[in-house]
């Protein structure tokens, strides 16, 4: 084997980089070591400046890209934001609650309780909202003798095993958001004042406006029909309307004081009553927790009852009367695990209200008045879902000076049982 000089190794690389360049570049080969060495350094320019027009291009190439990607990114993200804004426009959101329970009486008188509401609520879009929902109601009653009192005296009656099935249309509104502080609703919704002593009703066709004074106060002012006929009744109605409407309207304003602290104060009428009224709610110490109400209706003329459930039963008072709650609360059963426990005491005279149907306390408070006291306890089973026991001790309150045929109403013991178990969702 040959051995070559550092010299010739050195002449036969630079030959064989030349023969490469000119293989890669295309082109002959030269004619001469001097040529071969001008095409080499040729190459090696020409190589130079086009791997830089390479990298400039390529460069350019992604600068474009970039761009694009950016350019397409905020259409993407603008068309979220557009979707989520038709979502919201256009999609229903459903809520709704269910309750069953079993209440009996110790007029020899119980039930069985099944009810549901599905509510439906959408914005419509430039601060328009609308907001639908049913009641669907189903009481079974117990076989049973009631005694009840009357003008004087008591008598007892046997009732048969019945049901009722009815549904209610609660809610049917629009309402407009001028701005942060003012909203109006139109339609047919819930009424609700305070604890809801004499207000807190759902199927009241009214117009409703809400206006926020300051963060910490608001005012409410309502007018309207008290309607609350139900869209499908199955026990025969022997009067055609099946009720009379009055006119309902009021003016309620609140304050807070802390998230856990308010006070409020009303007026209003439901022809041809007029009530005036204060409620609020308060911590003491730790979980415990006060809330009350006092209303009085200041009309002295009670009309007789008619055929269309409107009037009084007992009649002939020349005086205002009065109704209040008072609740000692301990905790509050709102998330699994939790749960509460309430001392109240509720009075309520006879003919305090014509129809005791848009109180919150109507399975108590009834032409007859009412006045005892009761412990709830409370426990949330989920965060959603509640079982409650509710015992009241109390008797009728009959006024001296409400009277039919010249005869005072009779005393008679009201007490009352009734456990029952609600969710929502």
């Amino acid at each position: 084997m040959h051995s070559f000089s550092g010299k010739r190794k050195k002449m036969l690389a630079c030959m064989v980089a030349a023969g490469l360049a000119v293989n890669l570049a295309g082109g002959m080969a030269p004619a001469s070591a001097q040529e071969a060495k001008e095409a080499g350094n040729g190459v090696e320019t020409g190589s130079k400046q086009s791997v830089e027009a390479e990298i400039i291009d390529l460069t350019q190439r992604l600068n474009d890209l970039e761009s694009q990607l950016k350019t397409v990114k905020k259409s993407e993200t603008a068309t979220k934001e557009q979707l989520k804004k038709n979502n919201k426009k256009e999609n229903v959101k459903w809520s709704g609650a269910t309750k069953s329970g079993y209440w009996a009486d110790s007029t020899g008188y119980a039930k069985l309780k099944s009810e549901f509401k599905l509510y439906g609520d959408a914005d419509i879009g430039d601060g328009y909202h609308v907001n639908m929902g049913l009641k669907f109601k189903s009481t079974t009653s117990e076989p049973s003798w009631v005694e009840k009192a009357g003008a004087g005296k008591k008598s007892s009656s046997y009732k048969y095993s019945s049901e009722k099935n009815k549904i209610k249309l609660e809610a049917a509104n629009v309402s407009k958001e001028f701005n942060k502080n003012l909203m109006l609703r139109v339609g047919t919704m819930k009424a609700e004042i305070g604890e809801g002593l004499w207000l807190s009703k759902g199927a009241v066709n009214a117009v409703l406006a809400e206006y926020s004074v300051t963060p910490r106060d608001w005012v409410q002012i309502c007018y309207g029909r008290d309607s609350q006929d139900y869209l499908v009744n199955d026990i025969a109605q022997n009067t055609d309307p099946a009720s009379q409407t009055r006119l309902l309207k009021f003016i309620d304003y609140k304050h807070s004081f802390s998230k856990d602290a308010f006070a409020g104060i009303y007026y209003g009428s439901q022809q041809p009553e007029k009530y005036i009224g204060v409620y609020g709610e308060a911590p003491l110490t730790g979980k415990f927790w006060v809330a009350g109400e006092y209303v009085r209706n200041m009309n002295n003329d009670k009309p007789a009852m008619n055929g269309y459930s409107y009037g009084y039963d007992y009649t002939g008072a020349k005086a205002g009367t009065k109704a209040y709650v008072l609740d000692l609360n301990y905790g509050k059963a709102k998330k699994a695990g939790t749960w509460g426990a309430t001392l109240e005491w509720l009075e309520a005279d006879q003919n305090i209200f014509m129809d005791s149907s848009y109180t919150s306390f109507d399975d108590y408070i009834d032409s007859y008045g009412y006045k005892g006291f009761a412990t709830i306890l409370s426990y949330a089973t989920s965060n959603n879902s509640k079982l409650q026991l509710l015992r009241y001790w109390g008797s009728n309150n009959p006024v001296s000076n409400n009277l039919k045929s010249g005869k005072a109403m009779a005393s008679q013991n009201l007490s009352s049982v009734y456990v029952k178990f609600t969710t929502k969702f």
